[in-house]
């Protein structure tokens, strides 16, 4: 047990150490709404190691949907009801998790609390869900058991090109048909990523770094983490890679948008 206790100790000292030499030391409060697959677990991951551990508060993805049944409630909408909650607790600096972006939230919480967030290449980011969750021994936790050619025709395939307009819109259920709805949730979803204080894209996670600097004074070491092998992602034919940017239509514009943001 001594040996254990000296051993977080170390590490402890050595990680205050580090942010003292790199100037890693954040006054704001952070809420970061990690999109799945956009190398969020990375950033979240060098983000922490900005602060105190014991500051830093992580949605447990998992409970959060076991919990979501047992309350009988839509898991969004389960989730984003602990977001007060956490940020409310004293002593607690920085928020991240699956959560969806809340309007209502966003007004009470925003002079507090920095929202930031990253998204990736749609396309890109379709796949590696895909086969991460195909990967999964807990097929219950978002599980996938059928074949890609299968599952870009199915709801969940659908509904997957539009992961992200879906979590920052704040519209937890999204609706596949419709054109012109699937575009409303588009322009909400460019209004709302106006709104955060700091946005990236996975392909250029230098000039996020960059940007975090200015914004938070903190330098982040982010090492690349929870990656796909990618054996699987060269199997894919041209005509399910079209069908799939099809599907990512919705994302691709918000992705767009999002690129022009960071050109300006």
């Amino acid at each position: 047990m001594k040996k254990v206790h000296l051993y977080h100790q170390f590490k402890n000292t050595t990680q205050s150490l580090r942010r003292k030499i790199t100037g890693n030391t954040i006054a704001d409060k952070v809420f970061f709404l990690h999109i799945p697959k956009c190398g969020g677990t990375s950033v979240d991951a060098a983000i922490s190691e900005a602060y105190k551990w014991s500051s830093h508060l992580r949605l447990d993805s998992t409970a959060s949907r076991k919990a979501s049944k047992v309350q009988n409630l839509e898991l969004m909408q389960y989730r984003n009801s602990l977001l007060p909650y956490f940020m409310e607790q004293k002593g607690i600096r920085y928020i991240s998790g699956h959560f969806v972006f809340d309007s209502n939230l966003y007004h009470l919480y925003s002079f507090q609390w920095c929202y930031i967030t990253l998204l990736r290449n749609p396309v890109q980011k379709y796949i590696s869900q895909y086969f991460y969750n195909l990967q999964k021994q807990d097929k219950d936790h978002f599980g996938i058991e059928e074949s890609l050619e299968r599952f870009i025709d199915s709801p969940e395939g659908i509904r997957l090109g539009q992961d992200m307009v879906q979590k920052i819109s704040g519209r937890a259920l999204v609706t596949t048909e419709g054109s012109s709805e699937r575009k409303s949730h588009v322009e909400q979803a460019i209004q709302n990523i106006e709104k955060f204080h700091l946005v990236g894209i996975l392909e250029d996670l230098p000039k996020f770094e960059v940007n975090f600097k200015k914004r938070f004074g903190a330098s982040l070491h982010i090492k690349k983490m929870n990656r796909n092998s990618g054996k699987d992602k060269q199997r894919i034919s041209t005509d399910i890679r079209k069908k799939i940017e099809s599907l990512c239509q919705p994302d691709i514009a918000l992705y767009d948008h999002v690129k022009k943001m960071l050109a300006r």
